[in-house]
């Protein structure tokens, strides 16, 4: 299952997750792009996976890449 920003209340409360939300509509209309140097494993890439979901589902445009070594 997808994560929802508010699956993280009972962890952050609820008035955390309504600033995320207001600071979410400021970047309304921005592309974001997350750059990472490996499309599995290792930190980095597992949490962008998460976060570019939630990214989308608040209403901000969201991507990530990878950069192939080698």
């Amino acid at each position: 299952m997808l994560p929802n920003i508010e699956d993280y209340e009972e962890f952050v409360g609820k008035e955390k997750i309504e600033q995320i939300k207001d600071l979410a509509v400021k970047l309304e209309g921005k592309h974001i792009v997350n750059v990472n140097s490996s499309y599995s494993g290792g930190g980095v890439a597992e949490i962008l996976n998460s976060i570019v979901v939630l990214m989308n589902r608040l209403g901000i445009d969201t991507k990530d890449k990878h950069h192939r070594q080698g």
